[in-house]
């Protein structure tokens, strides 16, 4: 039988900290899937340099959706709608670097929109009795850098399958069970959808 793949990312910690709940969560989520479908996580350093690459590198033929995490400081599950071309030149990794430039992608538009039902996500989080919103701005740092870097590759390889972003809160604005429950609700979702359509 061939697999269908959802391949999850979430963050290691940003500088100066001990822990993300993008990585954390997702570690405890246990999406229930269908027959056919397999989970795969990937974990992120918070790095300029290798973020990205480490999951572009791992879709593959069997990828057909691409579910990325990360911590944002905030209330709610964000889905967001929006991956710009612009970072925050100022935002340090925890290399001790910055990315030193005015764009993401030279050769890339000003902003990319997730491939993710958004509507149809906010639904099945909020039914969870879980405080989720539509974000249209993923911020300046390595989240939005991997999902506009994500977004590019999908169409400049004219890749087939669906992915965008979901921010978390922080484990101290909401408990990582409860973050866990909404990735698996994501998870689900996404694939119902995409089951749908085929």
């Amino acid at each position: 039988m061939i697999m269908a793949t959802v391949l999850t990312s979430g963050f290691g910690p940003f500088p100066g900290c001990s822990d993300n709940a993008s990585w954390n969560a997702l570690g405890a989520a246990q999406p229930d899937l269908p027959p056919g479908w397999n989970l795969q996580r990937v974990h992120l350093d918070v790095a300029w340099s290798r973020a990205a690459d480490t999951l572009l590198e791992r879709i593959d033929q069997e990828t057909r959706i691409v579910l990325a995490f990360g911590q944002a400081d905030d209330d709610p599950i964000r889905i967001e709608r929006f991956a710009i071309n612009a970072p925050d030149a100022t935002l340090i990794d925890t290399d001790g670097e910055r990315l030193g430039r005015r764009t993401l992608c030279a050769e890339g538009p000003p902003a990319y929109e997730s491939g993710l039902p958004i509507t149809e996500l906010v639904d099945a989080i909020a039914a969870e009795g879980i405080p989720v919103t539509e974000s249209h701005y993923a911020g300046g740092y390595l989240c939005n850098f991997t999902f506009y870097r994500l977004m590019h590759f999908i169409a400049t390889e004219q890749a087939e399958l669906i992915a965008g972003f979901i921010h978390v809160p922080p484990a101290d604005r909401l408990n990582l069970t409860t973050t866990a429950r909404a990735i698996q609700r994501a998870i689900e979702t996404a694939i119902d959808v995409v089951g749908c359509a085929e």
